[in-house]
């Protein structure tokens, strides 16, 4: 296996690990629709927080939807259409996704291990974790198909026929 089907494979599981995650955010989001909470299961509001806010479920669904968009964006790079796609749009669209993901992680990571109390109450539970873990192995994985995608390094699925063709012109 040479390095560009090494690559491939990385940039094909980093788009499939951040597709999920990020759809386990969009679910997580859901759930507080539902509820008409604040925030994500685990963390409670801040005390600053207006909790009474009748437009709490609708920014909650509105998160829920943009989570489903950048999972989209993420399984796009999957397509072998994606190809078609100007690289520096489908990196900035994977870039943005990716950064909002990541800070959003280490937010709630600061906030969930006390390093930056200021972030909000203590989390609670052991929904904290999971949510942590889903946030930050989704974070790392957009961090890794944002890179893949700017070198276009095959972030798409490519049949192996086709990766040994392309490897023996590439080493000619």
């Amino acid at each position: 296996m040479g390095v560009f089907a090494r690559t491939r494979s990385i940039g094909t599981a980093a788009a499939v690990i951040a597709s999920l995650m990020t759809v386990a955010y969009a679910g997580m989001k859901v759930v507080m629709a539902i509820r008409g909470e604040l925030g994500l299961p685990g963390f409670p509001p801040k005390p600053t927080s207006d909790t009474t806010n009748p437009d709490i479920a609708r920014n909650e669904w509105t998160l829920a939807l943009l989570g489903l968009v950048a999972a989209g964006i993420a399984a796009f790079t999957l397509l072998p259409v994606a190809r078609r796609v100007p690289r520096w749009l489908l990196a900035c669209a994977v870039w943005a996704a990716g950064v909002s993901q990541a800070f959003g992680a280490i937010g709630m990571t600061l906030r969930a291990t006390r390093i930056m109390p200021d972030l909000g109450p203590e989390p609670t539970g052991w929904t904290t974790w999971a949510v942590l873990l889903v946030l930050d192995i989704g974070a790392v994985a957009w961090i890794i198909l944002g890179w893949n995608v700017a070198r276009r390094d095959a972030v798409i699925l490519t049949s192996p026929r086709r990766m040994m063709a392309e490897e023996e012109w590439q080493s000619r």
